[in-house]
């Protein structure tokens, strides 16, 4: 079974779905066109009601959407497009439960989940909150390695793994995203070396 499953961070379903001119007609075009079979998506920034207005011509052609909108209007948010059912959802996680974070879904025998990796800001309470959710994802996904042994998780890890990933690796080595708590996260996630 062949499978296809792209990644994308719409950054706002609303917005990504306009047609904007001849050269950008808008998700909704470019789903008519894609030969993926599941879409992850991140930055969804809409309500289910949203985003399925926005989707409507995707879901009339027989797309399958779950949501995970966050309790903070307006902001993050994750979904899932496929072409087939989707069984088994599961939102967020944790203390994530409402932080339009996590979504993970069953389909075609297997499990596929959209990540959006809070991104944090060095010295602030967001790069708490971003460690807090590492600290609470790391023994999911051995739960999930355990579970599902045929996973795909896509989205925004808002982490670059290794100096060779990162064109201006030496004036990030103190910036959010490319820290050594971060990159040790991504270590234990994919090794060390990945390649």
């Amino acid at each position: 079974m062949t499978l296809t499953i792209a990644s994308v961070n719409v950054n706002g379903i609303r917005a990504a779905c306009k047609q904007r001119n001849e050269n950008n007609p808008g998700m909704n075009a470019w789903l008519e066109e894609t030969s993926a079979d599941i879409v992850l998506m991140q930055e969804v920034r809409a309500t289910p009601q949203q985003a399925e207005k926005a989707l409507a011509p995707a879901l009339e052609a027989g797309w399958h959407l779950a949501l995970a909108d966050a309790a903070a209007k307006g902001r993050a948010g994750v979904g899932i497009l496929s072409r087939t059912p989707l069984a088994d959802v599961e939102v967020g996680f944790g203390s994530f439960t409402d932080a339009g974070r996590w979504i993970a879904a069953t389909t075609r025998d297997i499990r596929v989940a959209s990540l959006y990796l809070p991104s944090g800001d060095t010295g602030s309470p967001k790069l708490d909150e971003k460690y807090r959710f590492l600290d609470e994802f790391e023994p999911m996904l051995e739960r999930w390695a355990g579970e599902y042994p045929d996973m795909v998780i896509g989205g925004d890890w808002n982490i670059c793994h290794r100096r060779e990933d990162l064109k201006n690796w030496k004036t990030n080595t103190k910036k959010s995203g490319f820290l050594p708590h971060e990159r040790a996260f991504m270590d234990a996630v994919f090794g060390t070396f990945p390649d």
